[in-house]
């Protein structure tokens, strides 16, 4: 399994924050307080056109709730209307980062939300925090695109270390995403100085690597890094450190009718057997949006299956984050939608 927050173009994506890094989603809430009371709320269950709809979460100022713009200080950059990102471990808990309330949220897999820790005595403030990925021991980093490093906290909420400084230089001048393997590695991969650097868990550089190509999503696969990339109307997938491609399968539900094409390909993430996971839209020649899938290939680029999402939830009534799908499990990933007091967590799994 990957964690593709694991690399995104949002790889894994900044986006104005005025725009909001997009929107999160929500579950129930049980809060560990310093003195160790809980306060609880049942996770709700409802469906969402073809989605599950695995909880939803408030703005607001309490442990479990996302501070918005409008309870932040005003004019902080920090005060968002949504948190920047989020990632999913390899249990399937998923973590939120709250940039405006100073903590890092997460919802287990039994849908109960936390307050996973805060770090509201870090020096940083206002910075530009775009993504964040877990280590298989808890560790977490967030990736400060402000200052072009990357953070380490262990899983207390303290922080551990600082990545990416030789000589009070930042070694990236374009470093867009990180993820994190099976061996608690850290992958930063630069797209303005095209590289991928990885880290070992002392921090310590195990090696640099040139990348040959740049697409749409990234995620980490063994000892390599993935991205999606459209060429001439086809979907390949690229190992952008050998810059080996295989051509994926694709054959739309629209048909071949005139004007039909592929209009985006994303790599969102691999599951446990290899198989890839493409947000893939098609249209037609006037722009309308014909089919919006996550489809799955085998690791020969043969068509698995597919995940249809609404088109609806890709055009206005939903609002993502940078990472728009994230890979949840085998034959399922998640998104979000944004409506006015909530952020909710929907997930779309392969039809049986």
């Amino acid at each position: 399994m990957i964690l593709m927050k694991k690399f995104f173009p949002g790889f894994f994506g900044k986006i104005a924050a005025a725009v909001a890094f997009y929107m999160l989603f929500g579950t129930t809430c049980v809060f560990a307080v310093d003195n160790g009371a809980m306060a609880e709320k049942k996770p709700s269950r409802a469906w969402d056109g073809n989605g599950r709809v695995i909880g939803s979460i408030g703005y607001g100022t309490g442990e479990c709730d996302i501070l918005s713009s409008d309870q932040g200080e005003e004019g902080s950059e920090s005060a968002m209307t949504g948190p920047p990102c989020f990632t999913v471990d390899r249990v399937g808990n998923i973590y939120v980062l709250d940039t405006a309330g100073k903590k890092v949220l997460r919802i287990d897999s039994k849908g109960i939300l936390s307050c996973y820790f805060n770090f509201t005595a870090s020096e940083f403030g206002d910075d530009l925090i775009s993504d964040i990925a877990v280590t298989p021991d808890g560790a977490i980093y967030f990736l400060n695109q402000s200052e072009q490093v990357v953070y380490k906290f262990a899983s207390d909420g303290k922080l551990a270390g600082t990545l990416g400084i030789i000589d009070e230089r930042s070694l990236f001048s374009g470093l867009t995403a990180i993820a994190t393997d099976e061996a608690s590695n850290l992958f930063a991969l630069d797209v303005r100085d095209p590289k991928v650097v990885v880290f070992d868990g002392e921090g310590k550089i195990v090696s640099r690597n040139i990348i040959k190509a740049t697409g749409n999503g990234y995620a980490v696969s063994g000892v390599s890094v993935y991205t999606a990339l459209l060429k001439e109307g086809r979907i390949v997938l690229a190992d952008i450190l050998s810059g080996a491609q295989t051509e994926l399968k694709f054959v739309s539900l629209a048909g071949e009718r005139p004007g039909i094409k592929i209009i985006g390909a994303s790599l969102i993430g691999f599951d446990s057997v290899g198989r890839s996971y493409v947000k893939v839209a098609v249209a037609d020649g006037g722009g309308k949006t014909m089919e919006n899938s996550v489809v799955i290939f085998e690791s020969d680029g043969t068509l698995y299956s597919r995940i249809s999402i609404p088109v609806d939830s890709a055009e206005g009534r939903e609002a993502f984050l940078g990472r728009r799908f994230l890979f949840l499990k085998d034959d399922a990933i998640i998104a979000y939608r944004f409506e006015q007091l909530f952020f909710k967590l929907i997930e779309y799994c392969v039809e049986k």
